[in-house]
């Protein structure tokens, strides 16, 4: 009997994690379709730079920590932890674009790129 409950429970716990791996899966994927279908691309302020992106790395606003994936994924669906414990959102429908944003090439050099902005190709 506690097999069978045991194998049952893991047999739930796994179709949750499928779900919610096929929904970050999903979230990821309408977002950059319509980033990619909208011709958006960001372009860094910077000088030296003018890097064209799709996604720039943030900041977390409570401890600095660089972010540099934060799109919905094996991390967090809708939210991603960070290492200080700030719920950061992983798409732009969460809030995402509240967060200080950098160049991916120029904020390496931790130079914030908090000008970034989206171009639209018409």
């Amino acid at each position: 009997m506690f097999v069978f409950l045991a194998l049952s429970h893991l047999l739930v716990i796994r179709l949750i994690w499928a779900a919610l791996f096929v929904a970050a899966l999903y979230l990821r994927f309408i977002e950059s379709f319509s980033i990619r279908w909208r011709g958006v691309t960001m372009e860094c302020p910077y000088p030296d730079c003018y890097q064209q992106f799709r996604l720039p790395h943030y900041r977390c606003p409570t401890c600095g920590a660089i972010h540099q994936q934060l799109v919905p994924g094996p991390y967090g669906v809708l939210k991603r932890r960070c290492q200080c414990g700030t719920l950061l959102p992983t798409s732009e429908v969460n809030g995402r674009e509240q967060l200080q944003a950098f160049c991916p090439t120029a904020g390496a050099n931790c130079r914030p790129a908090a000008e970034i902005r989206s171009m639209g190709i018409v």
